[in-house]
């Protein structure tokens, strides 16, 4: 099942919400009993990798072929945000 483009946009903002949430929960706890909130943590940052590939991969053509260079390297320098956050959290 494919999603629409705002579904994806949508999906993105729910699992970055969530992400978001679950690392501020994290810096409270450090307890055996938390371990699901980092499991669940781990798991949306995968869920997060994987969508946000594929928002890039639907964007990037139709951003070139319309030439917009300026929205390209915006997006460009937040794509590596966000694999630099991914890596530091994976790593």
């Amino acid at each position: 099942m494919r999603l629409s483009s705002a579904a994806l946009d949508r999906f993105l903002a729910i699992l970055l919400v969530v992400q978001l949430a679950s690392g501020l929960l994290t810096l409270r706890s450090g307890v055996p009993t938390t371990a699901p909130l980092f499991w669940l943590h781990g798991l949306i940052g995968g869920a997060l990798l994987v969508a946000a590939a594929e928002k890039l991969r639907r964007s990037i053509g139709p951003a070139v072929r319309a030439r917009r260079w300026g929205r390209l390297a915006l997006g460009a320098l937040l794509a590596l945000l966000v694999a630099a956050a991914l890596a530091g959290g994976f790593a």
